[in-house]
């Protein structure tokens, strides 16, 4: 359903104006009230016996929506600001033709790559594309090649690489 990308997007968009305003209150610190999984997945509040043991990249900020655990501090309360700005709040996140509660889920507020690589790619023409598409690599074409025509115009480019778990 077509509405649903909307209402979807909303949540994102709520989302990350609270992870943004977390993030310039506290930095990159675990805080009392924030959510992480257990070691039985469990989404739990952080609280004063448990907060030396988890880090950023353990840290959870829920979608607004019908099935999540919300925080115990301030990311709570800015996200109902964040909805009553918008004439909504918590308990009437519907999906409108199916009258179905919107359900939420959780992000990491921080996620670390794995299998980081870069390196530096020279180039002449910055109209032309630097690396292949996924389509070019299933169409067996050939990487671009970057030749300078003439001296001094070498550009440069950092090309990363690198796997979201």
């Amino acid at each position: 359903n077509q509405l649903l990308l909307y209402q979807h997007a909303y949540q994102a968009y709520v989302w990350n104006k609270v992870v943004s305003k977390r993030i310039n209150r506290y930095g990159t610190c675990v805080i009392e009230g924030d959510l992480v999984r257990n070691l039985g997945n469990n989404v739990v509040h952080v609280d004063d016996s448990n907060l030396d043991s988890f880090a950023i990249e353990d840290v959870l900020v829920p979608l607004p929506g019908d099935d999540v655990k919300f925080p115990n501090n301030n990311c709570y309360q800015w996200m109902l600001e964040i909805l009553h700005e918008d004439k909504l709040n918590i308990n009437n996140l519907r999906c409108r033709d199916c009258d179905k509660p919107l359900a939420g889920d959780y992000r990491k507020i921080i996620v670390k790559p794995h299998y980081l690589q870069w390196s530096i790619v020279t180039y002449s023409d910055a109209t032309q594309p630097l690396l292949l598409t996924d389509l070019d690599i299933m169409e067996n074409r050939q990487p671009p090649t970057h030749k300078s025509d003439h001296e001094g115009d070498v550009l440069s480019a950092v090309k990363v690489e690198f796997s979201l778990p």
